[in-house]
């Protein structure tokens, strides 16, 4: 539960900190960002605390390097989380741009959950309008859940720019943040496509949802070091034909993993799944109508 709810203005934007478990928290204090790369701390004398918010490189405030650890005992961090407030939308430096498309088949407003869809590599084209992000959010809303795709920073009126996937996980913490917000008794479903099925991975080591699903995950990301295992049921797609993403390499990072994921390997099918997106839309929206009728 959230025991104190304070705001810290910083390089022009509104960061809500949100304390769990810790009645004692008192106000942050209003911070400025730091020009000589350290970062800016304030200190709350009446409990003690001590909350790093950013740091500074190259003379330009970093959201993207939030330290998210709050102090009020010696050598003991609780964790903390950290989102942007603003008109448009959630993101930890600047508006991020979403959609949120209702669920099919039940009462408006009511959806059996919520799922969230992380798209492709931004420098590479992706979008939230990518097709195979437009066709999972489709296919979960099939399965009774309502999807919100979002932009990452750079990408369509989503400020800021590409940040190597540290910013663009901050940004997918910020939306699963305001879901978790505004939706609290839904259940919820990371998800992502390619570039983003390993950003909605990493979130989900850190921000269990209800399930993750992940199509044509490029897991040599994570070089020579094993495959992360959510802690969560894992849906696993992939094309034997994918032509960017080697379904071969996918198959043997995730031949060690345990709990083992759902895998779907699909012949014939390419990165894009061109021509067969109707397949890869039935496919998840069975998986995910099977899934929540077990759960639920």
């Amino acid at each position: 539960s959230t025991d104190t709810i304070s705001s810290v203005h910083n390089f022009g934007f509104v960061y809500t900190i949100q304390f769990w478990g810790l009645a004692e928290a008192a106000t942050i204090a209003s911070l400025s960002p730091r020009t000589d790369g350290q970062p800016a701390v304030s200190d709350c004398a009446s409990s003690g605390c001590k909350v790093v918010v950013n740091t500074v490189r190259d003379g330009v405030a970093q959201g993207t390097y939030l330290q998210r650890y709050l102090s009020l005992k010696s050598n003991q961090a609780y964790k903390v989380r950290v989102a942007a407030a603003n008109a448009e939308g959630y993101g930890p430096a600047s508006a991020i741009e979403t959609v949120t498309t209702p669920a099919v088949g039940v009462v408006p407003g009511a959806p059996r959950g919520v799922a969230l869809v992380c798209h492709p590599h931004p420098v590479h084209g992706g979008t939230m309008d990518n097709k195979v992000a437009y066709m999972l959010a489709r296919a979960f809303n099939d399965a009774g859940l309502a999807a919100l795709r979002f932009n990452f920073r750079g990408v369509g009126r989503s400020a800021g720019q590409y940040d190597h996937g540290r910013g663009e996980l901050d940004d997918a913490r910020c939306a699963a943040d305001h879901l978790q917000q505004q939706l609290p008794d839904l259940p919820l479903l990371w998800s992502g496509f390619s570039f983003g099925s390993i950003v909605a991975l990493k979130l989900a080591l850190d921000n269990p949802p209800e399930r993750l699903v992940s199509i044509a995950p490029p897991l040599f990301y994570f070089d020579e070091a094993p495959t992360p295992v959510p802690p969560c049921p894992w849906l696993v797609v992939h094309g034997l034909a994918d032509e960017v993403v080697d379904a071969e390499d996918t198959r043997q990072r995730l031949a060690d993993v345990r709990p083992a994921p759902t895998q779907h390997w699909l012949p014939e099918m390419g990165h894009f799944f061109h021509g067969k997106l109707s397949v890869l839309r039935k496919l998840v929206a069975e998986d995910t109508r099977q899934a929540w009728d077990a759960a639920h």
